[in-house]
């Protein structure tokens, strides 16, 4: 049976994949950031790091984004049960480094 954190990420991995959290305010976003963190089950960290990734990069946070679309594209625990993690974390990073200097460096 899943878990309530479990629950909270594929509900969060829903408004990912609709494309959904740009449009979530500041503090819904800040209160799924932490929601993310506190799921410590190891075969979701790939898609717990895309999430976050897609979070800080709409808080802002570039430099955060791009740490955790790395740490997703890493993920191999993770890979078998969510296999779109890694490429979507590809595109991800590639379009945060080409919208982002800063982050190129």
């Amino acid at each position: 049976m899943p878990t309530k954190e479990l629950c909270v990420l594929a509900a969060i991995e829903v408004l990912y994949l609709w494309k959904a959290l740009p449009n979530c305010s500041l503090s819904n976003l800040q209160h799924m950031s932490q929601a993310c963190h506190g799921v410590l089950d190891p075969s979701v960290q790939g898609l717990r790091s895309l999430l976050l990734g897609a979070i800080h990069n709409c808080l802002g946070n570039a430099e955060d984004a791009a740490q955790f679309f790395q740490r997703a594209v890493k993920d191999e625990t993770g890979r078998q049960q969510n296999q779109y993690v890694q490429p979507y974390a590809c595109y991800e990073l590639g379009c945060l480094l080409l919208n982002n200097a800063e982050v190129r460096k």
